[in-house]
C-alpha cells in the first residue's frame, strides 16, 4: 500500500542504508572479489587478517573446519577464472535476533563455467558447449568477534533441493556437481565408500569428486 501511494505522489525513498552486521558481511565477502560476487575470499592473506583463531566453518557435507584447514582448503580456487559471469547473488541480510553478532542471507549462485576449474588439487574443464550452474536457494550465517573479526561461517544449506540444477546441493559441492549430465537429485554421500573402484570408465566426474572430498575432509574434520 505504502508503496502505492509513494507512486501516485511521485515521492522516491532513498535506498536503504545497511545495517552495521550487513556492511560487515558484504565487507567480508568482498575481499578480493573478481566477479560480480565470490563466495568469499579465497586469498590467504585475506583470510590471515579476517578470520579470527577460532574460527569455524560449517557447512551440511564438512566441517567444523578451523582457520588453518580453510585457507589451505580454498587456496588455488579462481571462480573468476572457471566462471566468469559468476555471482553468489547474496540477498536478504538480517540480523539474528538471538544473537547480536550474527548475521544471516541467502545465497543463489549462478554461473557458467567457461574455463578449467581447479579445487582440491583436481581440475575440471569445462564442457562444449559450456555447462550453466544455477543452485538452490541457501542458507549462509557469519559471527563476528566484539573486534570485528569472523569467528564462524555457516554456508551451503539449501532451502530448496528442488530448485537449480546442482541436484540440491549447495556451495562449491553444488558447483561441481552441477557439471553433471544427469545430477543427482537426493545425494546422500556414504560414510563407508565401497573399497572397489566403479569399472565404468566414464564416471561421474564431480559426483566422484563431491563424494571424495566430502569423505576425505569428513575424516580429517568430524563432526561435532
Amino acid at each position: 500500500m505504502l508503496s502505492l501511494l509513494l507512486a501516485s505522489s511521485g515521492l522516491v525513498l532513498p535506498p536503504p542504508v545497511p545495517s552495521p552486521m550487513e556492511a560487515k558481511a558484504r565487507a567480508y565477502f568482498g575481499l578480493g572479489n573478481t566477479v560480480k560476487q565470490q563466495l568469499g575470499p579465497t586469498n590467504a592473506k585475506d583470510l590471515e587478517a579476517a578470520l579470527d583463531t577460532r574460527f569455524e566453518f560449517v557447512a551440511p557435507l564438512v566441517g567444523p573446519l578451523d582457520k588453518k584447514a580453510i585457507i589451505a582448503a580454498t587456496e588455488g580456487l579462481d571462480l573468476g577464472a572457471a566462471l566468469p559471469d559468476f555471482d553468489a547473488r547474496y540477498h536478504d541480510f538480517r540480523s539474528d535476533p538471538d544473537d547480536p553478532l550474527r548475521v544471516w542471507m541467502t545465497m543463489r549462485v549462478c554461473g557458467t563455467q567457461t574455463g578449467p576449474l581447479s579445487f582440491a588439487g583436481t581440475t575440471a574443464e569445462p564442457s562444449v558447449p559450456p555447462i550453466r550452474v544455477e543452485s538452490p536457494p541457501e542458507a549462509v550465517s557469519l559471527r563476528f568477534s566484539e573486534s570485528g573479526s569472523l569467528v564462524e561461517l555457516t554456508t551451503g544449506y539449501p532451502m530448496d533441493t528442488r530448485c537449480g540444477t546442482t541436484g540440491g546441493l549447495g556451495g562449491i559441492f553444488g558447483i561441481l556437481e552441477a557439471r553433471s549430465p544427469n545430477p543427482d537429485p537426493n545425494p546422500d554421500p556414504d560414510p563407508n565408500p565401497n573399497p572397489n573402484p566403479n569399472p565404468n570408465p566414464n564416471p561421474n566426474l564431480t559426483l566422484t569428486l563431491t563424494l571424495t572430498l566430502t569423505r576425505g575432509w569428513a575424516s580429517h574434520f568430524p563432526r561435532r
